[in-house]
């Protein structure tokens, strides 16, 4: 019978000690960035933080090893939060790995998870001896949402940081922080983004006309860009104040479409997103063929 080891599940207490180990990421395009390792001596346990700043989002975790380590595939496929969970057919066959993340409901992780600025990972390797994982190589990849943001990869003490092949615990170049491209269709530097964020980030605001009268980034008939259908949104919404008006279509437009020149109007008592400043935009532009040239944001 073939005898498996795994190690860092439990292990005698070493304090962390320099290693040429480094953790990096890529971040390639836009919402997802990849996480990879490098080291001179085999790692056997990974226990690492990775937050984001500025408000970004954590949203996926893909491209990640599972199971053990063999003369065929090897890797980081052991995910120690959940060891106990593996979920098993009757006939032995695993079902499910589970995923590499932390349960927010584990020591430790409160506040942690996807749908946060900050996960827990904890993957542990499986292998005989020879089958040990690669030296260095991809961990996996994770998905965000957000403007343009920091992600920083730092060890998890509780989870030992990283742990070598010898049960000595290291945390190489961690903290280690790069920045990342926004995913949002609005930039973080437009004048307008602070009210854009304020009235729910709507995709409508990102259109290359919206800002000249454009509800729905569709031509109208007659092929006018600003037409009755951008008028009958912009009536529906007539001096309403965004709490009046969130969650609330036309056609499926919604109602905040129609506030073009991203103001509140109406004075601080009324407070109206869809106003007279709204209406004379759209009068400007109407009914124009193949007008007015794309601006926006």
């Amino acid at each position: 019978m073939k005898r498996f080891f795994i190690i860092a599940v439990i292990l005698w207490l070493a304090g962390p000690v320099m290693s040429a180990v480094t953790m990096s990421a890529d971040n390639d395009f836009p919402g997802v960035v990849a996480i990879y390792y490098s080291s001179d001596t085999t790692i056997n346990a990974f226990g690492l933080e990775l937050s984001l700043s500025n408000g970004a989002r954590f949203e996926d975790i893909y491209n990640y090893f599972t199971g053990d380590s063999n003369g065929t595939r090897a890797g980081y496929g052991i995910f120690l939060d959940i060891v106990s969970g593996i979920k098993i057919s009757p006939a032995g066959e695993v079902l499910d790995w589970g995923i590499p993340v932390v349960g927010p409901n584990s020591v430790g992780a409160a506040g942690t998870g996807m749908g946060t600025d900050k996960i827990i990972l904890e993957m542990g390797a499986l292998y005989s001896e020879g089958n040990e994982p690669a030296l260095s190589g991809l961990l996996c990849k994770v998905a965000y949402s957000g403007p343009e943001c920091s992600l920083t990869i730092a060890g998890n003490s509780r989870r030992r940081n990283i742990v070598l092949q010898n049960s000595i615990e290291v945390t190489g170049n961690m903290p280690v922080s790069i920045p990342l491209m926004s995913t949002e269709c609005f930039p973080s530097d437009h004048p307008d983004y602070n009210q854009w964020a304020a009235v729910g980030k709507p995709d409508c605001w990102c259109y290359p006309r919206q800002c000249l009268g454009d509800t729905n980034n569709n031509k109208g008939v007659g092929d006018y860009w600003v037409s009755s259908d951008d008028l009958e949104v912009l009536l529906a919404a007539w001096q309403k104040k965004y709490s009046q008006m969130a969650g609330q279509t036309h056609n499926g437009i919604p109602w905040i479409c129609a506030d073009f020149d991203h103001q509140i109007g109406g004075g601080p008592k009324l407070q109206y997103r869809v106003s007279p400043f709204d209406l004379n935009i759209l009068l400007a532009n109407w009914n124009q063929t193949n007008k007015p040239d794309p601006n926006c944001p």
